[in-house]
């Protein structure tokens, strides 16, 4: 998932994802994965493979990270 600035990004874990869907849903929290690594700032890795990733517009890192469904959001 794509937001427009690194703080955009940033807000969107923390808010939507971290407190929003993870933290208030144990079945999804559960899935989340046990290493430091699965869970940081601007990406999520959980037990099943599925990486939750989300960035900013930026030449690398539209292109460093190979991706089967990419978001776009414009706020």
């Amino acid at each position: 998932l794509y937001q427009p600035t690194k703080e955009a990004a940033a807000d969107f874990m923390s808010r939507r994802v971290d407190r929003g869907l993870i933290k208030p849903c144990k079945v999804v929290a559960e899935q989340l994965g046990t290493s430091r690594s699965d869970d940081t700032m601007h990406e999520k890795t959980f037990k099943s493979g599925m990486v939750l990733s989300v960035l900013w517009p930026t030449a690398t890192n539209m292109s460093s990270k190979p991706a089967p469904l990419v978001l776009l959001d414009e706020r």
